[in-house]
């Protein structure tokens, strides 16, 4: 389970929510249910996903990178 709490997202509209085709994960002892209960046979499914839930897959690493780029540069100055 995954909380995310977000001020710019709504999620009571349906253009809240993007359409992605997902792989059925492997079945566990655990899971196997709701994992059958979702992709029943096929492999791959398409399943509505939340816009936030969708942006943080495709961004999550942005903050990583920029953390990166902003430590080539020094931004301390020297005051004498």
């Amino acid at each position: 389970m995954v909380i995310i709490l977000s001020t710019i997202y709504t999620i009571e509209r349906e253009e809240s929510k993007v359409h992605r085709e997902h792989k059925k994960p492997r079945e566990t002892s655990s899971n196997s249910q709701k994992v059958r209960f979702v992709f029943g046979n096929v492999i791959h499914k398409t399943l509505p996903i939340l816009k936030m839930i969708d942006d943080y897959n495709h961004h999550m690493g942005d903050v990583d990178i920029a953390n990166q780029l902003r430590s080539y540069y020094s931004t301390q100055l020297i005051v004498q």
